[in-house]
């Protein structure tokens, strides 16, 4: 994983003037969550990325780090980077909940 996402969500942390715990609190999150984010040892799921969007009022995309591409080829290599992403976190999901499934 690249260092966008843990950076983004650090940064938005930060700005809030908010520790780790704080965020995790508001979110209904643990605080060691929130620090395998910012660490890149883990990847939100899904829907705790649309909870991050929402709290910091902000995309989903942002904090992924996605910007629009400039080119075509750009954008080829662009959408091929965001489905690596996609499969990356959709595929730890399914991993630690395939007792739900």
């Amino acid at each position: 994983m690249n260092n966008v996402l843990p950076d983004n969500i650090k940064k938005l942390r930060m700005e809030k003037n908010l520790t780790q715990k704080q965020l995790a609190e508001q979110l209904g999150m643990n605080g060691a969550t929130i620090s395998a984010y910012e660490n890149g040892t883990r990847a939100p799921s899904i829907s705790n990325l649309c909870k991050l969007a929402a709290f910091f009022s902000t995309s989903v995309d942002y904090i992924i780090g996605y910007a629009p591409p400039k080119s075509r080829i750009a954008n080829s290599m662009l959408e091929e980077a965001l489905l690596i992403s996609i499969h990356e976190v959709v595929s730890d999901h399914l991993n630690r909940y395939k007792h739900y499934f």
